[in-house]
């Protein structure tokens, strides 16, 4: 269970009628899955688990001679803890450890003294109540086992017992201390892929396809080097990179103020989404006399970085997106080539 905490006051000096529960209208703090309605004073817990409850009243009269009496209830019917006093004009406090069955259980503070109580007036704080969670009481759902690191170094071998009479062997000697234990294994998987394209020219918007695996690059998973399309094969993080080297050709006008073309990795189905973008570099140059124009840099380098949760079953490519530009790019400029690559980290 995640650490919780709540605390909530009540400013307001009103009278509680008998079986009314406390309006609290003031949140001190609130972390962690439980809610908090400051117009009703009703608290839910979305997360089921042991609590620590602590709270009081600052009670001024009751409307007749009995004591006042306070009590924590859930709802559904399962915990009742009450907090009293045997004098009207005092203090009531009181404090519980719970256990919570389900989410969705409520808890209210309620007046069960048998007659109206009047908060005090002389004190700026009228009531409060404090939740914690007990982190030692429930135990969440056991992670994934990760992978198994590398066996540690034997143990020196114990001395060899003597020989029995007559040639006899003699009892085993005693087993040497186990080694240390060895590292643990970082959480990489040997799911994933490392592609090379070595040229390719592009005027519009186009999935970089025709990739090479052979080695010193591989293919280890669901990617079709044909297609350039990449199908995650379990739901997990995945460490993705890619670097595109490029060289324009001659421009010979101005790229519009919203032309903007970029490199992206693109999630195709089950939904359209962008995961990773970076824009190729335009230089703006303002010259006197002369009207601003925008230019691409005549070569470059594109780098693509990011780590990003897929379902499996996500299919993703890697997309040259024109953004409107008709000028000519070569991909993979000068023998340097076009890397990509992703590998599932857990």
């Amino acid at each position: 269970m995640a650490n919780i905490a709540l605390q909530v006051e009540k400013l307001a000096d009103t009278e509680i009628l008998n079986d009314q529960r406390v309006e609290f209208d003031n949140l001190v703090i609130q972390n962690g899955n439980i809610s908090f309605d400051n117009m009703t004073g009703v608290i839910t817990f979305n997360e089921p688990g042991r609590y620590t409850i602590n709270w009081f009243v600052a009670v001024q009269s009751a409307s007749n001679n009995k004591f006042p009496i306070f009590e924590i209830e859930t709802t559904p019917a399962t915990e009742v803890i009450a907090g009293n006093s045997p004098i009207k004009t005092s203090e009531v406090s009181g404090f519980a450890i719970i256990d919570v069955p389900a989410a969705g259980t409520v808890l209210e503070l309620i007046n069960r003294s048998g007659a109206s109580v009047f908060l005090a007036q002389t004190v700026p704080v009228k009531a409060s109540l404090m939740i914690l969670s007990d982190d030692e009481a429930a135990t969440g759902p056991t992670g994934a086992t990760g992978p198994t690191g590398p066996t540690g170094a034997d143990g020196a071998t114990g001395p060899t017992g003597p020989t029995g009479a007559d040639g006899a062997t003699g009892p085993t000697g005693p087993t040497g201390p186990t080694g240390p234990t060895g590292p643990t294994g970082v959480g990489v998987t040997d799911e994933g892929f490392s592609a090379f394209l070595p040229t390719l020219s592009v005027n519009a918007t186009t999935l970089l396809t025709g990739w090479s695996v052979t080695s010193p690059y591989f293919n280890n998973t669901s990617f079709d080097p044909v297609t350039g399309l990449f199908v995650a094969p379990e739901t997990g993080t995945y460490l993705i990179e890619a670097t595109i080297n490029y060289s324009a050709g001659t421009l010979t006008a101005s790229v519009g103020g919203n032309i903007d073309p970029y490199f992206v990795v693109r999630r195709t189905s089950p939904v359209l989404t962008d995961l990773i973008i970076g824009f190729i570099p335009l230089l703006s140059i303002n010259i006197v006399g002369l009207l601003p124009v925008r230019v691409i840099l005549g070569n470059g380098s594109i780098t693509l970085a990011g780590e990003v949760e897929l379902n499996a079953g996500d299919t993703v490519g890697l997309f040259y997106e024109a953004d409107g530009l008709t000028l000519t790019l070569d991909l993979g400029a000068n023998n340097t080539g076009i890397y990509w690559s992703i590998t599932r980290l857990s």
